[in-house]
């Protein structure tokens, strides 16, 4: 009994008990989307509480075109005898601070024998989990994306916001990655050639383009997975966060280099840019449920764990 914590009895009632913390995530209409939910994104907080402190916040940057993700890398907490909310930050030196640290232990093993540009990105990322900045997370971000060559690659960070009810917070996940060159080369002439694929589709030629770029696809092998992603391993990975970085803001990126990972047989996964839509990890019924209830005000509505590729660039509506 040494292994567990001294709650133990009070953790089997979590665990064991259907009245205490009875569902992950709840947004039934009309409760308080995070007094009911068991998630530990916020510390004695009321939803009306986090909305108006996060709404605050992006007011505050009204000006900004490039605006961080707000409340990405923290949790919201209310001290008990003031009322007075603050964020602690999931940084080296803040909340987490020893499982960061390992993190930036074996990313600065990996920078030390990367090749440029991949060893840039991977400082980026280091100084935001040494600082917790999320402009940091977005010149990582914006970093990541550029690099179209390196044949290892790699997702690392606290990206996706689903266990969160309100869309702020992400939880940490992470993957290692190699590229299949020969299966690339497939789905490069598959590419290639799309717009014959448009002219041959069984579709009323009203409704085909005349122009068709194709996709930009690459098809890569995960050697690692971590954190969200293990052990149900996820069906598609969205990056960046940041809308203003997916929509080119001060930016070319030439094919708007947008990761996505989908399930391949014998463990391979493959990775489609550009724009290509995967499948959601929940069902779209219950997601579209989230969008019209609740949504930041700030933030568009993400219907899945994709993006469509920028217009004009004939992967607008592109599905898999």
């Amino acid at each position: 009994m040494d292994r567990f914590p001294a709650d133990f009895d009070f953790l089997c009632k979590v665990i064991f008990d259907p009245t205490i913390y009875p569902t992950r995530l709840n947004q039934a209409a009309g409760a308080d989307m995070l007094w009911t939910s068991a998630s530990n994104y916020y510390s004695n907080v009321r939803q009306h509480e986090a909305e108006q402190f996060y709404t605050a916040m992006a007011a505050a940057d009204a000006g900004d075109p490039c605006p961080v993700s707000y409340g990405l890398n923290s949790q919201l907490v209310k001290e008990e005898k003031t009322g007075r909310l603050y964020e602690r930050t999931w940084k080296v030196g803040g909340m987490y601070s020893p499982a960061i640290e390992r993190i930036v232990y074996w990313l600065e093993k990996a920078r030390d024998v990367a090749a440029e540009p991949q060893k840039q990105t991977l400082a980026a990322l280091i100084d935001y989990y040494r600082t917790g900045d999320l402009k940091q997370f977005d010149r990582y971000n914006i970093l990541w994306l550029q690099d179209t060559v390196s044949n290892v690659d790699f997702v690392n960070g606290f990206i996706e916001t689903y266990g969160d009810p309100l869309g702020y917070k992400a939880s940490w996940e992470a993957n290692v990655n190699f590229v299949d060159s020969a299966a690339c080369r497939r789905t490069r002439i598959i590419s290639e050639n799309a717009q014959w694929f448009e002219d041959h589709s069984p579709v009323d030629p009203a409704y085909k383009k005349k122009v068709v770029k194709g996709v930009s696809a690459k098809v890569i092998t995960v050697a690692m997975l971590g954190g969200d992603c293990y052990p149900a391993t996820p069906i598609g990975i969205n990056l960046p966060n940041a809308d203003w970085i997916r929509k080119g803001a001060r930016l070319e990126i030439g094919d708007d280099r947008q990761h996505h990972l989908r399930l391949r047989p014998r463990g391979a996964r493959q990775r489609l840019r550009g724009g290509v839509h995967a499948a959601p990890r929940r069902p779209r019924a219950h997601r579209q449920i989230r969008q019209d209830r609740r949504r930041p005000p700030h933030r568009p509505a993400r219907m899945s764990r994709t993006r469509f590729g920028p217009a004009g660039t004939g992967r607008e509506g592109v599905t898999s």
